[in-house]
C-alpha cells in the first residue's frame, strides 16, 4: 500500500549517497569514477517520476535497492580508493 512512499524515501537516500560519491570523485580527481557517478545520477533521476506514479516500479525498486546494497557500494569504492577516506564535517 505504501510502496511508493517507501520507494521515494529510499530514492532520496540513494540520491544523497550518489551525491556524496560524486563529491569524493571530484576531490580525488578520479575521472572514471566521476563519469560513472554522473551516469548513475542521470539514470537515477529518470526513475523519480516512474517511482512516484507507478506502483509496480516502486515495489521493484524497494526490492532491489536497500541500505545494505548502498553500504556494499560504498565499501567497494573505499576498497578501490583506500587513500581517499574523507571524514564527515562536524556540525
Amino acid at each position: 500500500m505504501f510502496e511508493r512512499i517507501k520507494a521515494y524515501q529510499q530514492y532520496r537516500k540513494a540520491n544523497k549517497f550518489l551525491r556524496l560519491v560524486l563529491k569524493m570523485a571530484e576531490i580525488s580527481n578520479d575521472k572514471e569514477m566521476l563519469s560513472e557517478v554522473l551516469r548513475l545520477l542521470i539514470m537515477h533521476e529518470s526513475l523519480k517520476s516512474k517511482i512516484i506514479f507507478n506502483r509496480k516500479i516502486a515495489k521493484n525498486y524497494n526490492k532491489v535497492l536497500t541500505e545494505k546494497s548502498l553500504m556494499m557500494m560504498m565499501k567497494l569504492w573505499l576498497k578501490s580508493h583506500p587513500d581517499q577516506v574523507i571524514s564527515p564535517k562536524k556540525a
